[in-house]
């Protein structure tokens, strides 16, 4: 359960005769995450996280490259050479 000041903080509507704030509905939370653009959102946390390490940190390098993989005459697992 979150405290009034943490709701505060993301601006919830306040109800003055309950004397609480409205939390949104799971149907609310889910419009508006599916909204969300998976890319942006991970680059987002990654300069979120960037940011907390000390020194700059460069983007990481790509996992393979822009090409693809090379792997002209290699033999893979099932024993076959690729051509």
């Amino acid at each position: 359960m979150s405290r009034p000041g943490e709701q505060a903080a993301f601006d919830l509507p306040y109800h003055p005769l309950l004397g609480r704030y409205r939390v949104p509905s799971e149907k609310t939370l889910r419009s508006v995450l599916e909204r969300l653009d998976p890319a942006e959102l991970s680059a987002a946390w990654f300069a979120y996280l960037t940011s907390l390490l000390p020194g700059a940190l460069a983007a990481p390098a790509p996992l393979m490259p822009a090409g693809g993989p090379e792997l002209t005459g290699v033999v893979v697992a099932v024993g076959r050479l690729l051509p």
